[in-house]
């Protein structure tokens, strides 16, 4: 998780708990499971400090609220609100 996040945004961060794990129907009949940790990174870090890697054009810190329910799926809201 920690180099996972620190490549694709540039954010140097510390898992503090795992928030749990949802079972989520990724097309019929095939199932992944989404596992979520709660993570804690520096207080000064601004979203324009944000790096993404090649892999990504932008990244943003989005409230859930203000997502779409068709680009966030249940189980992602789920566990979010268990922080």
């Amino acid at each position: 998780m920690v180099r996972e996040l620190r490549e694709e945004t540039g954010l140097h961060v510390t898992v503090t708990r795992l928030l749990g794990t949802r079972p989520l129907e990724v097309i019929p009949d095939t199932w992944v499971d989404v596992v979520a940790y709660e993570c804690q990174f520096p207080a000064s870090v601004e979203p324009h400090a944000l790096n993404p890697s090649d892999e990504h054009t932008r990244l943003a810190f989005l409230d859930p609220a203000a997502v779409p329910d068709d680009e966030l799926p249940q189980p992602y809201r789920d566990l979010i609100a268990l922080r």
